[in-house]
């Protein structure tokens, strides 16, 4: 194994465990679709959390060196002694032409990730604050002002450095390139700047499933024009989440389709969900096709007892 590589961002590369899981807690610990499994050779573990992962591998993998360099791995996750290290047939990491393919395909990588990180960003503070477009979008153009000025001084001082070794800056190619105001790095949020980029980004690179207005009927009622009253048709709507569609983007995670593709029934007489009761065990479908989908349209909450006041709601099952 050369190099571990981030199963989130296809752009991060390293060859320890402890400096994947720093990167994981410093980068992907916010985002909602973490979803990683353990890098220790043999182990199928998966994870939801970064926190809960790096528990995992404290507390069950104490014998496991973090820092090893995963070039001393073998296939079955054992270390190899030292006489294997010297034989191994590294790539040669001088080599300038396979350096610079696989350096230009992280840094593509790494920009197509990073707007899908700061697309969700933007949402996320969004949604979570309950905050208004116009809000949003002033929070991205701040933003967006001080990356700028942070690009500006980090130019400077690489042009400091440079000149200090005499070295001149637009000498170099490409290196002005990374620092211009339109390019991505120094503009962040360019793909998601108004409503109609958000809508449309969200969509393509998301999965957003947008809810459809649907008619159910039309009430009459009186509106004022002028001095008059006139008896005008007002449409009776609802809102729909298309259900396939939204079934369809939860297949799509593979914690979800995991668990679906892997039912599972308790044995020692205890119920846990609707799974383990008699009538899943008898029904037509779910008794021949245990992974079938148990769609649950409506459900509601039992209380089980009748408390008064601020008691409501500590009992409910």
């Amino acid at each position: 194994m050369e190099n571990l590589k981030c199963q989130i961002c296809p752009a991060f590369y390293t060859r320890t465990i402890a400096s994947m899981q720093s990167h994981l807690i410093r980068v992907h610990s916010t985002d909602q679709r973490f979803n990683v499994k353990c890098d220790v050779p043999g182990c199928q573990r998966t994870f939801g959390n970064a926190r809960s992962y790096q528990t995992h591998l404290r507390q069950n993998h104490q014998e496991f060196d973090m820092h090893a360099d995963v070039r001393v791995w073998d296939v079955i996750g054992e270390q190899l002694n030292e006489d294997e290290i010297g034989n191994m047939e590294l790539d040669n990491p001088h080599d300038p032409i396979n350096n610079e393919e696989r350096n230009f395909e992280d840094f593509e990588d790494g920009l197509v990730e990073m707007k899908k990180r700061n697309a969700r960003f933007l949402l996320q503070t969004k949604e979570c604050n309950r905050l208004t477009q116009k809000a949003s979008e002033d929070i991205a153009e701040n933003v967006m002002s001080l990356i700028q000025d942070t690009v500006e001084l980090v130019k400077m001082g690489v042009q400091d450095k440079l000149d200090s070794v005499g070295l001149n800056f637009d000498d170099v190619p490409g290196l002005s390139g990374l620092f211009e105001t339109e390019n991505p790095l120094s503009n962040p949020f360019t793909h998601v700047n108004t409503q109609n980029k958000q809508c449309n980004y969200y969509k393509e690179n998301l999965g957003l499933v947008e809810p459809r207005r649907i008619t159910l009927g039309h009430t009459t009622v009186r509106r004022c024009r002028g001095i008059k009253q006139r008896q005008v048709l007002k449409n009776d709507e609802m809102m729909y989440v298309p259900i396939l569609e939204s079934l369809q983007l939860m297949l799509n995670n593979e914690s979800i389709l995991h668990a679906v593709n892997n039912p599972h029934q308790r044995n020692d007489g205890k119920f846990e969900d609707f799974c383990d009761c008699q009538a899943f065990k008898t029904h037509p479908l779910f008794s021949t096709v245990p992974n079938a989908l148990q769609l649950m349209l409506y459900y509601d909450e039992v209380e089980i007892t009748n408390p008064l006041g601020t008691k409501t709601g500590k009992h409910k099952l």
